[in-house]
């Protein structure tokens, strides 16, 4: 589309001008539709119906890569082919990984220094040589 456009547009500045707008337009559509959160707070459309209708794929699926091309299975080693597995309460969004309001959180406290540090800035010459 976007050459199609490119291409129509080189007979003139106007036709070039008007299909640079057109692709912008079409990038802008394309950019609304896929939006994860919208300024309103709601997803896209298109983000919306595929995260609803999402579904990842399971550990005994078949017709995989390894399923279609046996060589994989010997030539990639198994820590490749399996993908690791954040703990659950890594996982963002799921309750477990956002606190309570009734558990007490700790600061982590710096390490004490037991040796003076030395100033953040150097000496600045006061005369010029």
């Amino acid at each position: 589309i976007f050459v199609g456009l490119w291409r129509w547009g080189s007979g003139s500045t106007t036709k070039r001008i008007t299909s640079s707008f057109a692709s912008l337009a079409i990038l802008a559509l394309l950019a609304f539709l896929w939006t994860p959160t919208l300024p309103n707070g709601a997803p896209g459309p298109l983000y919306a119906t595929a995260s609803g209708n999402f579904a990842p794929i399971p550990e005994n699926a078949r017709g995989t890569l390894g399923d279609a091309v046996p060589a994989v299975d010997t030539l990639v080693p198994p820590t490749l082919r399996e993908a690791p597995r954040p703990a659950p309460s890594a996982v963002p969004g799921s309750p477990s990984a956002v606190p309570s309001s009734s558990s007490s959180v700790t600061p982590p406290t710096a390490p004490a220094t037991t040796a003076p540090t030395a100033p953040a800035s150097t000496p600045v010459p006061t005369g010029t040589p």
